[in-house]
């Protein structure tokens, strides 16, 4: 028993590829764009540049890649897009969103379709990028609504949005129709987004047999369809086909094999008939679902066994269209800003104030002080650059290879002098020489007082008749006000003179009592 293998990866033979074609183009009708516009910003004009197809000519529902290079103003914000519409002849093939990724894996941008139009939205990466640019691709298909598949022609599209250009691109137009068919296999996506947002029915698989001969093919005619990794075959969808009418449910049967495969036996309307009746054109098509961990590659052989013997493999496969880019900008230089500084300075009454150390603001970066802000202390200040941020070679900054920066501030101890207390000094006590009873003169006396932040020094006699003199001498810590009577010196001492009076005293007269003479009388003699 031999096998013949067929492989049909992008469609059928001349004969019977307007019949396929016919269908698929019926089924891709349903297409749902996916996706919301996300412009919340606003509406920039991109530099688009190198715009190419991966091909010249394409034929119907043959994928074709567009690849583009773009750039923003250094003034795009977050929020901000801008759109590409695809020309009227053209159509998505996947529809569902992408991002556009930096280098190290952040999103730049996203896109989001919407019909024939693709809205890239800018992320916050740009706040901190200048040159902002990248590249994207994604993949379409002619619009067979809009165009003439059957004589084809060059056509020269128009692409529009948020900037237009125009590009070459041949459409080769279908054969001509056929009668027949031949064993194959062909298989197609069935949603806009291919399975962006759902797993279920998903690719669509159909199997055509051959154009019966006279004699018709034997029954049964068995297909084994095996599918590859990704998904399963979904069992209820499995419908029959002649002549491209429904065909009779009583022709086939369809059971699991396995667990995602699918059995098909065909026979034909009464025992003793062929299974493809002689002309007669044949074909199944069926659904598959996505399974958890595909990757985008689905491949299926199905086994065609016509009667008892010789049993035949065709196969397909159905790619996932690919869509995606990149972005990438320079670092935006920020130059960090040195805070304010006030010194420590001496009050009036000679205490220290205290230091004050105010950061700037400055957008994009946040400043850290290491240290005690505190007179005669040295603090150094930190700048850190946001993310995507890088800070600018600055005077008094010192970069670092973290990519902070750091400035030393030196905070004065200003050597603050108290100022003396003013001390008033006061004349001593002075008690005056006096004359006695006796007429002696009393020593005098000068007594200094008792002042604080004052000492007293009297130089000179403390007599009678003299003059002193006292020197006030003020303390560590104070000086001596003016007062009257007293003499300010330029060494800061003060003087008063005390004029001791010397009285003149009289020494009163020594009281005398008279004696009585002595008298003796004259007598006689004996």
């Amino acid at each position: 028993m031999g096998i013949s293998i067929y492989r049909k990866r992008h469609g059928i033979s001349l004969y019977f590829r307007t019949l396929s074609v016919f269908l698929i183009g019926l089924l891709t009708l349903g297409f749902i764009s996916a996706g919301t516009t996300l412009a919340h910003g606003a509406e920039i004009t991109p530099q688009i540049s190198d715009q190419r197809f991966d091909r010249a000519e394409a034929e119907g529902g043959q994928s074709i890649r567009f690849d583009f290079k773009w750039a923003v103003p250094n003034t795009a914000q977050a929020g901000d897009s801008f759109t590409i519409q695809l020309p009227s002849e053209l159509q998505v093939r996947n529809s569902a969103g992408f991002p556009l990724l930096s280098p190290d894996g952040q999103t730049a941008a996203n896109a989001v379709w919407s019909d024939k139009t693709v809205t890239f939205t800018l992320t916050d990466y740009v706040e901190s990028k200048d040159n902002v640019h990248g590249s994207a691709f994604f993949t379409v298909e002619w619009d067979r609504s809009r165009v003439d598949m059957s004589t084809g022609a060059e056509y020269m599209l128009q692409f529009s949005g948020s900037t237009s250009w125009q590009m070459p691109l041949t459409l080769i137009p279908d054969g001509i129709p056929g009668t027949g068919q031949s064993l194959s296999k062909v298989g197609w996506w069935l949603s806009g987004d291919q399975g962006a947002s759902s797993a279920e029915n998903q690719l669509g698989w159909v199997v055509y047999l051959d154009t019966g001969d006279e004699q018709g093919a034997a029954a049964p005619v068995t297909i084994i369809d095996t599918p590859g990794s990704g998904y399963q075959i979904d069992l209820d969808s499995v419908e029959g086909f002649s002549n491209g009418n429904p065909l009779s449910a009583s022709r086939f049967t369809a059971e699991r094999v396995g667990s995602n495969g699918v059995k098909i036996v065909l026979v034909g309307n009464y025992p003793g008939e062929p299974a493809v009746y002689p002309g007669e054109n044949v074909y199944f098509k069926y659904d598959g679902d996505l399974l958890p961990g595909e990757n985008g590659i689905f491949t299926n052989s199905a086994t065609v066994t016509e009667g008892s013997d010789n049993p035949r493999i065709v196969e397909a496969e159905i790619l996932r269209d690919g869509a995606g880019g990149d972005g990438s900008g320079d670092g935006r230089r920020l130059t960090p800003v040195a805070p304010t500084v006030e010194q420590a300075k001496c009050t009036d009454d000679g205490t220290v104030t205290e230091p004050s150390l105010t950061l700037a603001e400055t957008g994009g970066i946040s400043y850290t002080i290491v240290g005690d802000v505190e007179a005669g202390e040295t603090v150094h200040v930190i700048a850190t650059p946001a993310k995507n941020f890088t800070l600018a070679e600055t005077a008094g900054w010192t970069l670092n290879e973290d990519g902070t920066a750091t400035i030393e501030v030196v905070l004065e101890n200003p050597d603050c002098v108290v100022p003396p207390v003013e001390a008033a000094p006061v004349a001593p006590e002075v008690v005056q020489a006096t004359c006695n009873a006796d007429g002696t003169v009393t020593d005098p006396t000068v007594e200094v007082a008792q002042t604080e932040g004052v000492t007293y020094e009297v130089e000179g006699d403390v007599k009678a008749g003299e003059t002193v003199t006292v020197t006030a001498t003020a303390k560590d810590g104070y000086k001596l006000a003016e007062v009257d009577g007293w003499t300010l010196n330029e060494d800061g001492t003060a003087t008063i003179e005390v004029v001791l009076e010397n009285p003149d005293c009289v020494v009163p007269p020594v009281e005398a009592a008279p004696v009585a003479p002595e008298v003796v009388q004259a007598t006689c003699n004996a």
